[in-house]
C-alpha cells in the first residue's frame, strides 16, 4: 500500500517507506531469540506482539538496530534499495530517476540543470517558435502578393501602351 502523502525532511520530498522488516534478522545478529532481542532493547510485551506479527517500519528498524549496535543495513541489506527508492524522484525533462541533493528545495523537478534550462527554453519559445512561422509566411504572401500586383500593373500598362 503506497502512501498518498509527501513528507518534506531536510528540504527534500519524501514518499514515506511503507515496507516493514521482520525482527527474526534482528534478533539473528544479536544471537538471541526474538523474544530475548526485544526484551533486550526494552521493547515491552504488547509492541513485542505487534513487531513478531506484522514487522517493523523503516524507522523503527533503524533505532532497534542502532541501539543493538549495529547499522540498519548491516540487518536489512534490503532497506539501503528500498529507501533509495523512496526518496527518488523522476526528471520531468529526461524520465531518468535521481535523487535530489540534501538542501534542494521541496519542488525540485529536474535531475541538472541543463534539463531545467531545456525544459523552460522549450516551454518559453514554443510560442515564439510558432509566431515567429506566421511572420515568416505572412512576409512571403506579402512579398508574393506584392509581386503578384507588380506583374499585374506591368501587364496592364504593357497592354495600355500597345493599344
Amino acid at each position: 500500500m503506497a502512501a498518498s502523502y509527501v513528507v518534506v525532511a531536510m528540504g527534500v520530498r519524501v514518499t514515506p517507506n511503507p515496507r516493514r522488516y521482520p525482527v527474526e534478522p534482528l534478533a539473528a545478529a544479536m544471537g538471541l531469540t526474538v523474544h530475548g532481542a526485544l526484551a533486550r532493547l526494552s521493547v515491552s510485551g504488547s509492541t513485542q506482539a505487534d513487531y513478531r506479527s506484522r514487522g517493523v517500519t523503516y524507522r523503527v528498524a533503524d533505532r532497534l538496530a542502532v541501539r543493538a549496535g549495529f547499522h540498519p543495513a548491516e540487518v536489512w541489506p534490503e532497506s539501503t534499495e528500498h529507501e533509495i527508492d523512496a526518496i527518488s524522484l523522476t526528471c520531468d525533462e529526461c524520465e531518468t530517476r535521481f535523487i535530489p541533493k540534501a538542501r534542494a528545495r521541496p519542488d525540485v523537478r529536474f535531475c541538472s540543470k541543463r534539463c531545467n534550462k531545456r525544459f523552460h527554453y522549450r516551454k518559453r519559445y514554443a510560442e515564439a517558435i510558432g509566431e515567429r512561422e506566421r511572420a515568416r509566411s505572412r512576409q512571403f504572401y506579402a512579398e508574393n502578393t506584392e509581386y503578384e500586383r507588380a506583374q499585374a500593373r506591368r501587364r496592364y500598362h504593357a497592354n495600355k501602351g500597345a493599344a
